[in-house]
């Protein structure tokens, strides 16, 4: 792969380029502790997660990628500045107006906020493993001294506000889902995964997309798999939402 690192503010991204590109970008939002450096990136350190990039980029995708602050469980600057690459990306490479979304646990958080934000900017997304009800997996950490202290913290500094103030500030704000309009979702989940249990996430937000008449696949796999098992999924849910686009326009 060829990888292009730059910064926005203050915040490293990372490009990685196909040999032959087809098109289509792919905005990827890492999970817990993932993080983008000057020239380098969490996913290039991790065997099977760069496997999947590579899968990614041998089939023609450009993807993209942002620090975004660090733990930022969804916060509106992280958002921002996700658009603001998506943006960047759009003047720089020749790629299709609508790009796919990658989001791992926590970044499905992100992912989520977008689609609600600006639904037509994306193409399809794949969730993995998502984080999808945050208030949820805050009651589920408060159970976990230890757990409770590290999230509450994250939250504070994510947020923008004092621990004291992170549940009636954060989290009630942050616990109902907004989307009137969606692009084709599909959720892989591993089954018995932790920390973002199946029914608390997947299944939840499978029942709210259904509800609102909105295009949604949920896919369970058994546990231990290889993380670069998730390309195939991806792909075929890629491939099917931009042959059904080029038909709508002709």
């Amino acid at each position: 792969m060829n990888e292009r690192f730059f910064s926005i503010d203050g915040q490293w991204n990372v490009v990685h380029l196909p040999e032959q590109p087809n098109g289509f970008g792919v905005l990827l939002l890492g999970d817990r502790n993932y993080f983008v450096q000057s020239n380098n990136q969490s996913w290039l350190q991790n065997p099977e997660r760069k496997l999947l990039l590579q899968e990614l980029t041998q089939a023609g995708y450009t993807v993209f990628s942002s620090n975004l602050y660090g733990n930022h469980w969804g916060s509106e600057p992280a958002c921002q500045l996700a658009l603001q690459l998506h943006h960047v990306l759009q003047r720089q490479e020749i790629l299709n107006d609508k790009v796919h979304i990658i989001a791992e646990g926590m970044g499905a958080l992100v992912a989520i906020k977008l689609i609600q934000q600006v639904p037509e900017q994306f193409r399809s997304a794949v969730l993995i493993n998502p984080c999808l009800h945050l208030y949820r997996f805050y009651k589920k950490e408060r159970k976990t001294k230890l757990f409770y202290k590290r999230l509450l913290y994250e939250l504070s500094e994510a947020y923008g506000v004092d621990t004291s103030e992170v549940e009636a500030k954060v989290l009630k704000k942050n616990h109902l889902w907004q989307l009137e309009q969606s692009p084709p979702i599909r959720m892989v989940i591993e089954m018995g995964s932790e920390p973002f249990s199946l029914e608390d996430h997947g299944r939840r937000f499978e029942h709210y997309q259904r509800q609102k008449g909105m295009e949604i696949s949920l896919s369970l796999h058994l546990p231990k798999k290889p993380f670069s098992y998730y390309a195939h999924p991806t792909l075929s849910h890629f491939k099917k939402n931009e042959k059904l686009d080029k038909k709508s326009s002709l």
